[in-house]
């Protein structure tokens, strides 16, 4: 009987470290470089980010507030903060802001801040009429938009009042008396004219023709029927005295 033969299991030989690394080096050189990726953000976007909160600064700073009041005859100072220089408008009414009617420049920068301003004194010389006003800014001289198409940012329409400056204590006086007149002459004016009677001229120095002419001109503010009886009776109170025949 023959004899069997154990057989040992076959042994794997190990991978030398030195080969791996070799491959490694290989694929390393024939592989091309992926550069890292990073965010990078458009021209146009960054140009419009830096336009849009120069607006909203400008939006916020502006002065005078809206709907607010400002004496006759003292300048109107308008101002805003900006990073670039900023245009001021002010007219009449708001589609003439365009084309300016009453004022209007370029501001100037205060030294040491982004402030803006533009004094006018053109826009409270006419009090009791209501100011239209805005400011804006063309984005062209912004770091951000270099190279990009200028665009103009323009903020809201803004309002105020202008308001008559306040009377002197002899203004008001002089003023109040006028106003007690007026209203005392309105009253008798109005006064409406005795009843069953002709009302007599106020001067007695007037003459008969010009008592008669004086009372017609009372009775063409009645109505036409009484009218028509009044004109009667002045005619007969104040008409030309009938000569007495002598005998």
């Amino acid at each position: 009987m023959a004899r069997r033969r154990n057989r040992l299991p076959a042994v794997r030989k190990p991978v030398s470290v030195g080969l791996v690394s070799f491959c490694a080096l290989v694929c390393a050189m024939t592989l091309p470089a992926i550069p890292a990726q990073g965010y990078v953000e458009a021209p146009y976007l960054a140009c419009f980010n830096s336009s849009e909160a120069d607006l909203l600064s400008l939006e916020r700073s502006s002065s005078p507030a809206i709907n607010t009041y400002v004496q006759a005859g003292t300048p109107a100072t308008f101002s805003g903060n900006s990073s670039v220089p900023v245009t001021f408008a002010i007219a009449s009414s708001s589609a003439l802001l365009s084309s300016p009617d009453i004022d209007g420049g370029l501001g100037t920068l205060q030294p040491g801040t982004s402030t803006y301003t533009f004094t006018s004194a053109k826009a409270t010389v006419t009090p009791g009429i209501l100011i239209y006003w805005d400011a804006s800014f063309s984005n062209a001289t912004l770091e951000d938009c270099k190279g990009m198409t200028p665009k103009t940012y323009t903020t809201a329409v803004r309002t105020f009042t202008v308001v008559s400056s306040p009377p002197t204590a002899a203004e008001a006086a002089a003023k109040k008396k006028q106003e007690e007149e007026a209203a005392a002459k309105k009253k008798e004016e109005e006064a409406p004219a005795p009843t069953g009677g002709v009302a007599k001229p106020k001067l007695k120095s007037l003459t008969r023709t010009g008592r008669l002419a004086a009372a017609l001109e009372q009775c063409h503010k009645k109505n036409r029927k009484r009218r028509v009886v009044c004109e009667r009776q002045a005619r007969k109170q104040f008409g030309h005295a009938k000569k007495t025949k002598k005998k």
